[in-house]
């Protein structure tokens, strides 16, 4: 074919060879989506192209990459199975941040801790043991028994608390609140819910210098401990119910280093529950 066309040239005869020169049609990308156009060396514009190749029609009869991607997508579904393309759609967006902070809980000052004879009198409650419930009656009416916090209070700190009194039954409504030394040792400083009387150690009650005031069911008791001795070379107990002003119950808490004070509250009656709040 090549000898003849050559042969036809030297003659200057151009009917004889079309040669194909491809050009990219529009949207074209794959050399068998090319478009044919030919070229007569005789001039001849009307020289008619030579019959495709079979292997060159087949390759042009081949469908595009949308199309391959479908048809594969559609018998993936068909199977059940997942193509790469959905497997990309399925997976969640990663967003890169730091690791999760757990939750901010507020947890309470101390915990309440029964005395080893007063183990069985009293239940303690509550993730951090911040709920003390009397268990039955004691067996005395005319006393109360207390149950102490861990807490340890030394000179030179100041201490802040605050209760919630849940429960105070009607028959025996009566509570102390308080600090006692380490073993429940003296010294005493206790201040009871009925009429905000205060004992100290083993001398007679005395009344509120105000006037009776009972602490009730649901009150909130706010307790200030202060050991730093600014003013005095005592330390001072003071308390607050709800919303009220902060009052001095004691300006004589002895300041002495060798001995602390832990906080305490003491019960008589069946069910009375004392809660103790997160730290403010």
């Amino acid at each position: 074919f090549w000898l003849k066309s050559l042969a036809a040239l030297a003659r200057g005869q151009g009917g004889f060879c079309r040669a194909p020169c491809y050009r990219a049609g529009p949207n074209r990308t794959s050399l068998w989506d090319m478009q044919p156009s030919f070229y007569s060396p005789g001039g001849d514009s009307q020289a008619k192209a030579p019959p495709i190749p079979a292997s060159f029609a087949e390759r042009s009869a081949r469908p595009s990459v949308a199309e391959a991607a479908s048809k594969a997508s559609a018998t993936a579904t068909s199977r059940g199975t997942t193509t790469p393309t959905d497997a990309q759609a399925s997976t969640p967006s990663i967003s890169l941040q730091g690791p999760e902070r757990p939750p901010h809980r507020r947890r309470p000052p101390f915990a309440w801790q029964p005395a080893a004879d007063y183990d069985k009198e009293f239940l303690i409650e509550g993730d951090f043991s911040e709920i003390v419930t009397k268990v039955g009656d004691f067996k005395d009416k005319n006393f109360v028994i207390p149950v102490a916090g861990t807490w340890r209070m030394a000179k030179g700190g100041l201490y802040r608390w605050t209760l919630q009194i849940e429960r105070a039954p009607m028959r025996r409504p009566q509570l102390q609140l308080g600090v006692h030394g380490i073993g429940h040792r003296r010294p005493w400083r206790l201040l009871a819910t009925t009429r905000c009387s205060r004992g100290r150690d083993d001398e007679p009650w005395c009344d509120r210098p105000g006037g009776d005031m009972s602490i009730d069911e649901g009150d909130f008791v706010h307790v200030e401990v202060d050991l730093r001795g600014l003013h005095l070379p005592f330390g001072m107990f003071s308390i607050a119910v709800n919303s009220d002003p902060f009052e001095v119950v004691f300006d004589d808490l002895p300041l002495d280093i060798s001995s602390s004070l832990i906080p305490v509250v003491s019960m008589g009656g069946d069910q009375s529950r004392v809660r103790l709040c997160p730290a403010y």
